[in-house]
């Protein structure tokens, strides 16, 4: 008896249709589903212009000639960055379902395919709030075989059995020895392992193999802090962090929609309008909180996913009224305010999130076990195309 590969593919690209893996990975995933896409963009690196000055001029033609410079660019040059998810299935599982076929296996394995595809989703929302070195959180505290986390809200980047290595510097240098996670207090914000043998307070963790191998996120994009405006796609950003690294405001002490109008006051001083402020869900609980029975609720759903759609609640701001969604990938304690014309996600594939084909075979034999893989993959990465035109507040 043999398992004919052939029907089993095409059914599994029948039920891994386009549309279905849309619907699974931007479920649930506001900020992620609502940047736009461009697929099938080739070449190892893009390079995007940013104009952050038009002209000097001056009221005196003479003047005027001599500061003729013509406009300032930054290029950023940005590659692709991958993620994996993996899914085996052996031999035997398939010739145990070979009776009932596709249907059989499909009521055997989907469960497994669809889990893949939504951790690799949860693996690009995490990395677009965060940096290209690829940390998932801080040490807050360890009490022996327990870490409690800096940010208890960022239990959601981890996973039981994941492996992380820690280090004292945020781009990952001089890892710590690999810890392998056995369970989580998602409450609390700890993890347990073995041992946490080197760690300490304030350490950045990673998962192994993500040190600076991660998309560049909206924390490369727009800094808390003027200081960390850096290097950013080979080009020095700080000839003007504002312009080129976004609009930042760091409160102290006020309220938390009193912070973001701030945010808002200074982006309107630079031209800006946003369409969205995303906060983590316990901030946006802060803010309803404080709005009382001022919530007005809005539907919203990206444009190349309709069927997939969020809450918004209006937010009045100088430029008029934005619209405030929870993303739980949002750090707690940090809003950001987004234009969401000035951003793109870039991949080569088709889509952003999907199963691998390449040779025209969702199923792939594995040359060294009797057993098939099917391989999820993203290739991407986030550019924006106007800092300026977005923020991000600390409360």
């Amino acid at each position: 008896m043999s398992v004919d590969i052939s029907k089993l593919d095409a059914a599994l690209k029948i039920q891994y249709a386009p549309g279905a893996i849309a619907n699974l990975v931007y479920k649930n995933r506001p900020t992620l589903a609502l940047i736009k896409k461009r697929s099938g963009v080739g070449g190892k690196k893009v390079q995007y212009d940013v104009a952050y000055e038009e002209g000097v001029g001056s009221a005196t033609f003479a003047n005027a000639q001599t500061a003729n410079d013509g406009s300032k660019f930054a290029d950023f040059l940005l590659g692709k960055v991958n993620n994996y998810q993996i899914v085996e299935f052996t031999r035997g599982a398939l010739l145990d379902t070979k009776g009932g076929g596709a249907n059989a296996f499909f009521d055997a394995k989907t469960f497994e395919i669809d889990a893949k595809i939504n951790a690799c989703s949860n693996d690009a929302a995490t990395q677009l709030f965060r940096d290209s070195g690829g940390n998932r959180g801080q040490v807050g505290s360890i009490a022996s075989a327990v870490l409690t986390l800096k940010n208890p809200r960022d239990v959601v980047n981890f996973s039981v059995g994941m492996s992380v290595v820690g280090s004292a510097a945020k781009a990952g240098t001089s890892p710590h020895t690999a810890v392998a996670i056995t369970a989580i207090d998602r409450t609390a914000g700890t993890l347990t392992a073995a041992a946490w043998t080197g760690y300490s307070a304030n350490d950045y963790l990673f998962r192994a193999g993500d040190i600076g191998g991660t998309a560049t996120g909206l924390d490369d994009w727009l800094p808390t802090t003027t200081a960390a405006v850096g290097t950013l796609g080979g080009f020095d950003r700080s000839v003007d962090p504002t312009r080129l690294g976004g609009v930042r405001y760091t409160a102290s002490g006020e309220p938390i929609d009193q912070a973001m109008r701030e945010l808002l006051t200074l982006m309107a001083i630079e031209g800006a309008a946003p369409d969205y402020f995303v906060l983590n869900p316990s901030d946006f609980n802060d803010l309803v909180t404080v709005m009382d029975n001022k919530v007005q609720y809005v539907d919203v759903s990206p444009a190349d996913t309709p069927s997939v759609g969020f809450k918004a609640v209006q937010f009045a701001c100088p430029t008029g009224m934005t619209r405030v969604m929870t993303d739980n990938k949002c750090p707690q304690g940090r809003g950001y305010a987004l234009t969401l014309d000035t951003w793109e996600i870039f991949t080569s594939q088709s889509a952003l999130v999907e199963i691998i084909q390449d040779d025209g075979m969702m199923l792939k034999r594995r040359d060294t076990a009797d057993s098939f893989e099917v391989r999820v993959s993203a290739y991407w990465n986030l550019a924006c195309r106007a800092p300026v035109k977005n923020g991000v507040v600390v409360f």
